[in-house]
């Protein structure tokens, strides 16, 4: 048998549910605000990029608003944001930010 095929009794129809669980909160109560996304951005940008000081401060700062964009985007408090090499959001054809959703 193939995997994936759904087997009924032919009695009832099946439910179908997606794969994605919904949230039970609403996208307004969540804090689009991670206490730790500035530190790890400025440590990336400092230590990983090797950028200078002010250069990975405003790296940082930038990649904390994309996160917080991308996080009231998805409606997900986990999200974050794919940054380029100044830490502002990529953003798709229809301007939205990608993502990286965990």
């Amino acid at each position: 048998m193939a995997t994936g095929l759904l087997v009924t009794s032919g009695l009832n129809d099946p439910e179908v549910t997606s794969p994605f669980m919904a949230s039970k909160i609403l996208c307004s109560a969540i804090n689009p605000v991670n206490a730790s996304d500035y530190s790890q951005s400025y440590l990336h940008y400092k230590l990983a990029v090797g950028q200078s000081t002010n250069q990975a401060e405003n790296s940082a700062t930038n990649a904390v608003i994309a996160h917080q964009q991308a996080r009231l985007q998805t409606c997900n408090a986990n999200a974050k944001a794919v940054t380029d090499g100044v830490g502002h959001g990529v953003r798709d054809a229809n301007g939205n930010i990608v993502t990286n959703s965990p």
